[in-house]
This record gives structure tokens, sequence and C-alpha cells, in this order.
């Protein structure tokens, strides 16, 4: 085996002028093994893979959880060792395949010789993607207020600011799998990737956003969102590969400088869904029937629309901590099934009549007439799904309409 080895300064340089590929296969050289290099999550960049099948096992591999808060790990039933080098508080992985455990202490000396230039690659390179996906996601899941052409600057895919792009939201169901959000999000990338579609995206808790370039006909209409990919495909992938459910929200074609419509769009196809009690679905927000307009107005227009409709009811509830809406909501949803909603309220049927009656005379309507319901079932739900875009997470509690958006 060859034991002598350039100096660290020469092997930085080296991986600063031609990447990743120039210590992969300079270690390989030296060990005399096929070496595989990981980020912290597992995704493989050496060696490369330009393989245009989507195969998670030429992906990714699985580090083990023996390697945690350990340098190295030699698996004897595999004959792997992998050896953990820090970079911005999370380890990339240099792991040397087929292995007699005789040599580990020999490869251990030579890995720690080398470990600088891997830690200088994925340092710059989470440095890069940190600083982007963390402006990203307060641009969008937050209330930043930077420029989205600054934001996209530090990103390294090369994207066009005024070509149209739309957005899909994803969302797990809840799920006694714990799984490292980052993995789908890298996994998600790749697939699309795969596709030839250049996204941006981010990721926030359980949610995860990409922005997908739309394609243009020859008559320069935008094809449908469903020509651009099976989305149904993608989700039947997720969800298989993680054994998880996904809900899916999309968004409407914009211009990239757009894209916190496209986002807030479908987040709204996204919420709409949930509250009317779907589950592991897919949902365009141009395929929202009445809601589409409604929302696609200005949002003092939307809160105006939701005072006139429930402003009484809403006023009397936090005036005198009453319960009035939560129990018209759960009449509507319920389709009017007194004994069902009084249930699930856990109230006796005479207090649910009581409330109707209250309802009725503050609201001035008549409830057993199918448009007054309709009206107000679909009011509740925009002005649900206000409550949920605001940050509030329970949507049961009631909360006032804003003066200003009464006007």
């Amino acid at each position: 085996m060859v034991t002598a080895i350039k100096s660290s300064e020469m092997l930085i340089e080296g991986v600063l002028d031609n990447g990743l590929i120039f210590i992969g296969e300079y270690l390989e050289k030296i060990l005399r093994h096929e070496i595989i290099i990981t980020d912290h999550l597992g995704k493989i960049y050496f060696p490369e893979n330009n393989d245009h099948m989507i195969d998670w096992d030429s992906m990714f591999v699985s580090i083990s959880e023996l390697m945690e808060k350990r340098e190295f790990y030699y698996c004897e039933s595999s004959g792997c060792l992998y050896y953990g080098v820090e970079s911005n508080h999370q380890n990339a992985y240099v792991i040397v395949n087929d292995l007699n455990i005789d040599l580990v202490s020999q490869i251990i000396n030579i890995l720690r010789e080398c470990r600088l230039p891997v830690k200088c690659y994925f340092s710059k390179l989470n440095k890069n993607k940190d600083l982007f996906a963390s402006e990203l996601t307060e641009y969008l899941f937050g209330s930043g207020q930077a420029d989205i052409r600054d934001i996209l600057q530090m990103n390294d895919s090369d994207v066009d600011i005024n070509r149209l792009y739309f957005t899909l939201l994803l969302r797990s169901e809840e799920t006694r799998v714990k799984i490292d959000p980052g993995i789908i999000h890298t996994y998600v990338r790749e697939y699309l990737q795969q596709g030839k579609l250049k996204t941006i995206s981010a990721y926030h808790q359980d949610q995860w956003v990409f922005v997908i370039p739309a394609k243009i006909k020859d008559d320069c209409r935008i094809n449908d969102i469903d020509n651009v990919f099976d989305i149904k495909a993608l989700k039947k992938v997720i969800e298989s590969k993680f054994k998880i459910s996904l809900s899916i929200g999309v968004g409407q074609v914009y211009a990239l400088i757009d894209l916190r419509k496209s986002f807030h769009e479908a987040r709204i196809a996204m919420i709409l869904s949930q509250l009317t009690g779907q589950k592991s679905f897919l949902q365009k927000f141009s395929d929202l029937g009445i809601y589409r307009p409604i929302f696609s107005q200005e949002m003092n227009h939307i809160y105006k629309y939701c005072s006139n409709t429930l402003g009484r009811l809403i006023e009397h509830d936090c005036k005198n901590d009453g319960e009035l809406l939560p129990t018209l909501r759960k009449l509507l949803d319920t389709g009017g099934n007194n004994k069902a909603t009084a249930d699930q309220l856990y109230i006796h049927v005479n207090t649910l009549y009581y409330r109707i009656n209250k309802i009725e005379q503050i609201l001035d309507i008549d409830l057993a007439k199918m448009n007054a319901r309709v009206e107000l079932y679909t009011a509740i739900k925009v002005w649900d799904t206000l409550q949920v875009l605001n940050g509030k997470e329970e949507i049961t509690a009631v909360q006032p309409v804003p003066l200003a958006m009464q006007a």
C-alpha cells in the first residue's frame, strides 16, 4: 500500500480547483480500495452518479447509527469502514469498502491526513446551501422582506427570474416513523432533477416546497401543470419509499418574481383540503371551485367577505366567550345533522337547539334554507383558512375580524 501522501495544502487546492472528484480519486489510488464520500444524510457525492434512472440505492447509503459521536466505525460483516469528517456541525463521511480488519488502523491514519480537504469541500457547500435555505424558508414560511432576486443569487442552480414557475407544497401526515426531513427533501430534488427539472426548494418542519419551471407551448400558452411531470407518480414513490402519507398542494403558474403568489395558493389548496377532512390528497389551487375566485382577491376583500357574512357572530362570541361559531361550523360539517352535531360537541340536543336559534337571530338567517347553509359553510372555510395562514395552529378558536379589514 502506498503511504506517502500529498500535503494538505496541495489536496485542498486540488479540491478547490477540481471538486470532490480530486480527493476521491486520489484516496482510491492511495488506499487501493473503492471509496464513497457522502454528506450527513448519506447522499453520495463521490463517485458521481450520472445514471438518468432514479435509484435510491445508487444515490444514498445508510450511515450506521453506531457512528454517532465516533470518529470511525468498522463493520466486520460488510467489511466497510466509516470515517466521519465534521463540517459545520454536521459530519460528512468517507466510506472504504471491502476492507480487511487488519488494515483499519493504517487506513485511519491516512484518512486523518486527508480529512481537511473533505471538510473544506463540504464546509463551503453547506455554508452556501444553509444560507440560501434559511433565506428562502424565511421568505416563504416567515415574514422575510428580502428581495427574491437577492435570495436566488445565493443558489447554485441556474434559474431565470423572468421564467414561469409553479409551486409544489408537500406535507407529511402523522406518522410513527421518524424520518429526517432533509432526506426526503434531497430525494425529491434528485427525483425532479432526473426529469431534467431545475428547481429551487426549501423545507420547514414537516413541509417541503419545490418551485418548478413550467412548460410553454409553441403558441406561448402555458401547458397544464400535469404535463410538466407526473405529480401523482412522485407522491406514490415517496410514500412507498418512506412509508409515509403525503398531501400535496399546487399553486398556479407565475413569473419567479411572483413566487410568493404561487406558494400562497399552494398553502391555501393544502389548508382548505385539510379543513374539509381530506387526507393524503393532491389538490391544485386551480381546481378549488368557488374558493378559487374568493382567494384570488386582495386580502382585504377576503376579510371583508368574512366580516359581512360572519362578523356579527364572531363579535358576539368574542364579547360573550361564546361558542356559536364552533357550533355552526360543526353543524354545517355534519350536513345539518342535529344529533351528530350534539354528540360531537358533547352537549344536549336542547342546548344545540338553543344555540341554533341564537345563531339565526344574530345573523338574521334561516338555517333550514340550503342557500344560507352553503353561504355560511363557504365563509367559515375561508375564515378558518385565513386563521391558519396567519399562524393559528387551532382553527376552532374564534378571533375577531380586524377592523382595518372591515372598511
